[in-house]
């Protein structure tokens, strides 16, 4: 071999490196913050004490808007809970779930039972668990139990049918125990990520007397005492929820996030449908999409700040990710906020775009189940203008959104020009929403028939058309991902077992047995999730600290334009042995690699016949995060009469 001169000094030379005091693996490093995201469910926007509300008190939430940063124009993905939260668990639009689905069983011939494809999604509690947080589900989720959202405990424990489960109505209203009781599992240096949703004020609006009387106020109609008095009832389960963190000590180390699934319409003389007001949920109007949005964690989070850009549940979705040190897919269309957050440039978001095809029957119409019809229909709302169309009917409306916040003034008959642009913006991101994405990261877990991970075992991807080639390896929770996979048909193999010799400084000359299929990757807005199982027992986890660190690689060309689909090659001499991995550069030029185990590291980015980049060392220290930033240059070509002369030169010293 080439390199049998060098490899034995370089493998004395890591060793006494390590044994060095400043090469501890032990060494500190900033923890992934704890994430609870508490939801509302059915808070219209104008009943919170922090956005103006004059009648409806909720002292715990107005205390978390003050200490921490509100966005107060966030639009949910739907009027309705099912659909919104369908965003907030994956990042997908409601109408992208469902052609997520269509896709899933083309491609693999299965057949999911209602509710049941969230196992084949890649959800959020996935990927803080690839993460090492521990997850937790309490009170409303529609999608199947929360073992199969990817939930490691939960309320939820059987699939929801049309009628909501009891323990919806239980958790927050008469218990928080589960919650409780989780924490009480989570181990001290893990992060944990709490799905926080009590089912209100949702119905029935039923709170207890003593919050009941607080709304009997002259000119309050019953319906608005009862509704204004769940809202309170909500606040009082979210103050119980904070000072649980608060009295065990977690309260600094935990991202807290507030916003309501979908709004509500309900003014204090209004005697509503008991799904609110006309213009509030299962309609196209703004209070049924708007909820404020807030975000505290002390210390780290601005307080007693406001910001009005136009953000979605897409963009929370992203946020989320960007705060646990998660990579945003490539597929991805949320905006992470931290930037704004802290103050910073301009707001992303020109405008906000929405669709829906489930509403509210029309006043003039019976409603033949729940008050609900089925019609297509979308919205646009930029600074000034909120656009409704109801494409069903071809009809049309346009208001001045921050002085009519309300919606009852159409002025679409006096500007014709803006119905016009309105609706070609909103049919060009109808089609750009039902195109599949060119690129996906592929993530999944490897475990044993009994559901124990396997950790440590090479998967590769190999493309059929594109002939690109991925290697990886599963992390220590069994979990792997493939990042920046361009659509195409490829064979996935993996190992079944860890090589006889895996551990050494070297790669593994054992051929362990391996399985493979052909999967189909083309067609997806974003990847899949595919659990894969292996027989027998699992890999021990490796001795040590758990795998944490993560090289992010940024590839350019001259004029630092960035270059897709770049090969990088990253080769691993670890505590737990050799290792390599091999992927490709995303449209943006960029690639995270994650979960590395602590160790120094050659990165390679491969070049094209003609240009070079080089290779780098790196030592990743636990929990570490390297960037590195290449360019890529073209070869000097020396003719041979230059080579000599030079050699002649050079020899003559």
């Amino acid at each position: 071999m080439r390199n049998s001169g060098w490899l034995p000094l370089l493998l004395v030379c890591l060793s006494l490196a390590w044994a060095a005091p400043g090469f501890s693996n032990e060494a500190p490093r900033e923890r992934r913050p704890n994430i609870v995201l508490i939801l509302a469910d059915d808070l219209g926007y104008p009943y919170h004490g922090f956005m103006g509300s004059e009648i409806v008190l909720t002292p715990n939430l107005d205390q978390l808007a003050a200490e921490g940063t509100v966005f107060t124009h966030a639009h949910s993905s739907a009027t309705y809970c099912q659909a919104a939260l369908q965003t907030l668990l994956t990042g997908l639009h409601p109408r992208s779930w469902r052609a997520q689905r269509t896709r899933l069983e083309d491609t693999t011939g299965e057949s999911f039972p209602r509710r049941e494809e969230v196992q084949r999604y890649v959800t959020l509690p996935r990927e803080l668990a690839r993460l090492g947080y521990r997850t937790f589900q309490g009170g409303k989720h529609w999608e199947g139990n929360f073992e199969m959202a990817g939930f490691d405990q939960g309320t939820t424990d059987v699939r929801p049918s049309y009628l909501f489960p009891f323990d919806w109505f239980q958790f927050g209203r008469a218990t928080q125990e589960p919650l409780t009781d989780f924490l009480d599992d989570v181990g001290d240096e893990e992060p944990f990520f709490v799905y926080f949703a009590p089912m209100l004020p949702h119905q029935p609006h039923n709170a207890i007397p003593r919050l009941l009387n607080l709304y009997r106020i002259e000119g309050l109609v019953a319906a608005a005492a009862r509704y204004y008095a769940n809202v309170s009832w909500f606040d009082e389960v979210v103050g119980r929820m904070l000072r649980t963190l608060e009295e065990r000590g977690l309260r600094d180390d935990t991202l807290i996030i507030y916003v309501s699934d979908n709004g509500w319409e309900q003014g204090p003389t209004d005697r509503p449908s008991r799904i609110g007001g006309d213009r509030g949920k299962l309609s196209m109007y703004e209070i049924g999409f708007r909820s404020p949005l807030i975000f505290s964690w002390p210390g780290r989070v601005p307080e007693n700040e406001r910001r009005e850009d136009l953000v979605t549940f897409k963009d929370l979705h992203a946020t989320i990710l960007q705060y646990a040190g998660a990579p945003i897919p490539p597929d991805h269309e949320g905006h992470p906020l931290r930037r704004r957050i802290r103050g910073r440039g301009d707001p992303d978001r020109d405008q906000v775009v929405g669709f829906q095809d489930l509403l509210r029957a029309r006043p003039d119409e019976p409603a033949p189940v729940f008050h609900l019809r089925f019609e297509d229909a979308g919205f646009l709302r930029t600074d000034r203008w909120r656009y409704i169309e109801w494409l069903d009917r071809g009809e049309q409306e346009l208001y001045e959104i921050e002085e009519d916040p309300f919606e009852r003034n159409d002025v679409g008959p006096e500007h014709p020009e803006l119905l016009a642009e309105f609706a070609d913006r909103t049919a060009a991101w109808r089609e750009a929403l039902n195109e599949p994405a060119p690129w996906i990261d592929l993530m999944g877990r490897l475990t044993t028939e009994d559901q124990v991970p396997a950790p440590g075992l090479r998967l590769w991807l190999d493309g059929v058309q594109s002939q690109v080639r991925f290697e990886i390896l599963s992390d220590d929770r069994g979990f792997f991902r493939f990042p920046n996979v361009p659509a195409d048909h490829y064979r996935l193999s993996h190992e079944l077992e860890r090589p006889a010799d895996a551990g050494q400084w070297r790669r593994s000359r054992s051929r362990p047995a391996t399985e493979s299929r052909l999967i189909d990757l083309t067609g997806f807005e974003t990847g899949p999730f595919l659990p894969l199982r292996i027989p027998g027992s699992a890999p021990p986890i490796p001795p040590g600290p758990l795998a944490s660190s993560a090289i992010e690689v940024e590839v350019v060309a001259r004029g630092d334009v960035t270059t897709s689909g770049r090969p990088v090659e990253v080769t691993g001499f670890t505590k737990r042995g050799y290792l390599k991995q091999r992927v490709l550069t995303g449209p943006d030029g960029f690639v995270v690699l994650d979960q590395l185990p602590v160790g120094f590291y050659i990165v390679k980015v491969v070049g094209s016949s003609g240009v070079r980049s080089g290779a780098r060392w790196v030592y990743l220290d636990q929990g570490e995060s390297e960037p590195l930033r290449y360019k890529l240059r073209k070869k000097k070509r020396w003719n041979g009469r230059r080579s000599k002369a030079f050699r002649k030169k050079f020899a003559s010293r």
